[in-house]
């Protein structure tokens, strides 16, 4: 949203939630691991908007939520964490060029791709950086995590590389990537074992996050026909 001074603003509205309730959790693109888009919050007439923050150039991106921060990344190149209380910002990381892919948060690491190509691991509590891994495109999507039968966490996220990456989020060592004939622009979905995904080269996906491999053979990939820019929605 453009306004005067050539300024965007990001604005968010206050969640008014239940007594006893959880502070409000939106860890990945679309909330949850299978894309769902369901909020599990539940708010109460009228709203009211809390704060605004302003940044030099726009938001493509979505916030994801948690620690009682939204955590954000910006055309102008900038990683923010925002006070979810008051907007303040709390800490940016700089990146080189801009951030449109949605961060995906797993307790104090915040991981996010930029369109240099980068996929960037920070502490979600100070913005200290922990690792990044160089692909050979820019990254639009947003990313997922995973948790692996060996206790492992690892995060997917896609890259105009046309390649899938499986990372340990902890290191940032690949343990797979799978290769597609096209850009992968929106973030995966997983359910159980299955990651579902769509790709520039008109085909759905279906892997094993485990292994990386094909889930149902032949059957793999399924053709739609135009290119897929989204998420997989899994309900």
């Amino acid at each position: 949203m453009k306004l005067s001074g050539a300024k965007t603003f990001l604005l968010l509205f206050a969640l008014v939630l239940p007594v006893g309730a959880v502070e409000p959790s939106w860890p990945y693109f679309r909330g949850d691991a299978q894309m769902s888009g369901i909020a599990r919050e539940t708010l109460k007439s009228p709203l009211a908007k809390t704060w605004e923050f302003t940044a030099e150039e726009g938001f493509i991106a979505t916030a994801v939520i948690g620690n009682g921060k939204a955590y954000i990344g910006c055309l102008d190149g900038h990683f923010y964490a925002l006070n979810l209380a008051d907007g303040k910002e709390v800490w940016k990381y700089k990146t080189e060029l801009s951030i449109e892919g949605s961060a995906c948060l797993h307790e104090n690491i915040v991981v996010f791709g930029g369109s240099d190509g980068f996929i960037y691991a920070l502490s979600a509590d100070k913005g200290e950086f922990k690792w990044k891994h160089e692909t050979d495109g820019e990254i639009l999507a947003g990313a997922n995590i995973f948790k692996s039968k060996d206790g492992k966490v690892y995060v997917l996220i896609g890259s105009y590389d046309n390649n899938l990456y499986c990372l340990e989020i902890e290191t940032g060592k690949v343990k797979w990537s799978y290769p597609t004939e096209g850009a992968v622009n929106g973030a995966p979905s997983i359910v159980g074992d299955q990651v579902l995904f769509g790709g520039c080269d008109t085909f759905i996906h279906s892997i094993s996050a485990e292994t990386g491999k094909v889930t149902n053979g032949e059957k793999n990939p399924i053709e739609v026909g135009s290119p897929i820019t989204n998420s997989i929605i899994v309900r």
